[in-house]
């Protein structure tokens, strides 16, 4: 007999439900924790991360670039420095285009269609992380480090709590004594 759960997990607080994460990034916490929560699971989170970790890192460059597409909503009065950051080279690639156009509009030719496009406060906007050294090396149009480090820290919350990863009782001890000291 087939036991009658609840397939939809409860995941409040975990990264994956925030705004702005890649399609990709998502997958990879879910894939967590679905393996997790399986009935025949008989490996230990940990276990479970290290695979998942493993098979990212074998299929890295089958990975479709649309599942890194990230999103953002720029707000001017916030002090989100990535977003802060990307809308000031949005708005210096758009006044180098207007500034090619005007001189092919001089010279009496047709311009381009503005690739660079500035969205309006509070509009959601998607974006990716490109290229590094390292990615133009292997031929990759995207930031394999940046991706790379997210899914680990992504992975790194899920099994933070593992014994291994926790500070012996004589160092608690010791830094409890620093403390009252």
């Amino acid at each position: 007999r087939e036991p009658n759960f609840n397939n939809k997990l409860f995941i409040r607080g975990v990264e994956i439900v925030k705004r702005g994460q890649s399609k990709h990034f998502r997958e990879v916490g879910k894939k967590v924790m679905d393996e997790s929560m399986k009935v025949d699971n008989s490996r230990t989170l940990h276990q479970i991360v290290k695979d998942v970790l493993k098979e990212i890192i074998n299929n890295i460059l089958q990975i479709d670039l649309t599942g890194m597409v990230k999103t953002a909503v720029w707000k001017p009065d916030k002090d989100n420095k990535s977003v802060q950051r990307f809308m000031s080279r949005m708005r210096d690639r758009h006044t180098r285009e207007e500034a090619d156009a005007k001189q092919l509009i001089k010279k009496g030719l047709t311009p381009e269609p503005y690739l660079y496009g500035i969205p309006e406060p509070g509009e959601c906007f998607e974006y990716i992380v490109v290229e590094n050294d390292f990615s133009q090396k292997w031929g990759i149009k995207w930031n394999i480090s940046y991706y790379l480090k997210t899914v680990v820290g992504l992975c790194a919350r899920f099994i933070n709590y593992d014994e291994s990863f926790q500070p012996s009782s004589e160092i608690v001890l010791e830094a409890l004594k620093k403390l009252k000291a």
